[in-house]
């Protein structure tokens, strides 16, 4: 089989990176096609001093891909890998224990410092008074870096754009962490968990959804709550940019076909712009520099904050 650092199954997801591929059983299989077959180990981080002599670095350590030999980067000495293959069976037990749920995709970021794994839940959002859906997937995520934790992410995709809609729901948040191991009885246990999060994170963002699209909004609210979310800065370059971005967002609102003149249009056309408009870095130099940059900012990064900033925003306008 041949390897990719990003694969998928089905439709094409939201990331624009990723190659299809057909019959993904298991995580194993899956983790073969992503080239995510490797493990993380560590060494004693070495620093050589102007003098030439090479010091240990107290406390300190490298994490490393075995297969390449590749420096994820330094952690602490407490730090354990996690490896990709027991982490992602984890998607192996969601898939038997909710009917329906299929895997999705599965990738790295970064040489392998960021790996993840997704599965389609079967819990669809449908949106009153427009055809818009919103599909509901879990995302295994990993940090091999010592960055962060391993986690299940709860990731809502628009069908029409494929624009991820999400937002930290009151009292909850968009991820939790997941407690590895290697028993079978206990990753179920895991699993259990994660879907019980992830049931409740989505009926409660269902809600939500449901209350914008009930919030009438006229073009001049729109506006007005563009004007708060993007604030013109000082600097005579950043106000030039932050008008473009302004009016990008209020074109993106006026074009509206779902949802038209309510608060679920204009949630849309600030996550639609965050997610396929605005400029990240390397966008000139290497495009897939980019799209693993907006990656990163789409799922809990500057672009998730700004969304969550508008989303409360429209709410308290209606």
């Amino acid at each position: 089989m041949a390897k990719f650092d990003r694969v998928y199954v089905g439709s094409a997801p939201w990331d624009s990176i990723s190659t299809p591929i057909e019959n993904l059983p298991d995580s194993a299989t899956a983790s073969k096609a992503a080239n995510l077959d490797w493990e993380v180990k560590t060494f004693p981080l070495t620093a050589k001093l102007p003098t030439g002599e090479l010091q240990d670095v107290d406390r300190k350590r490298i994490s490393y891909r075995e297969d390449t030999m590749y420096i994820l980067g330094v952690v602490g000495e407490q730090f354990t890998p996690v490896n990709n293959l027991p982490a992602f069976k984890i998607v192996d037990d969601i898939l038997a224990l909710e009917t329906g749920a299929k895997f999705d995709t599965a990738g790295s970021l970064d040489g392998g410092r960021r790996v993840y794994m997704t599965a389609r839940i079967q819990h669809d959002i449908k949106i009153p008074n427009t055809n818009d859906v919103v599909r509901s997937y879990v995302m295994i995520q990993n940090a091999h870096d010592g960055s962060g934790e391993l986690i299940a992410r709860f990731v809502p995709m628009r069908l029409s754009n494929r624009t991820i809609m999400n937002a930290e729901v009151p009292g909850m948040r968009d991820f939790i962490g997941i407690r590895h191991t290697k028993f079978v009885e206990s990753r179920i246990e895991e699993a259990t968990r994660v879907m019980k999060s992830a049931k409740n994170y989505f009926e409660n963002l269902q809600q939500i959804f449901e209350q914008l699209a009930l919030i009438p909004m006229t073009r001049s609210k729109m506006e007005e709550i563009v004007n708060k979310v993007v604030p013109i800065k000082d600097d005579a370059i950043k106000a030039t940019r932050t008008h473009s971005i302004r009016e990008m967002i209020m074109q993106l609102y006026d074009s509206s076909t779902e949802g038209r003149d309510t608060g679920w249009a204009a949630y849309a056309a600030f996550c639609e712009y965050n997610d396929h408009y605005k400029g990240y870095k390397n966008t000139k130099k290497n495009t897939v520099a980019m799209y693993e940059n907006r990656f990163l900012s789409i799922l809990g990064g500057s672009t998730a904050s700004i969304k969550n900033d508008a989303l409360y925003k429209i709410l308290e306008s209606k």
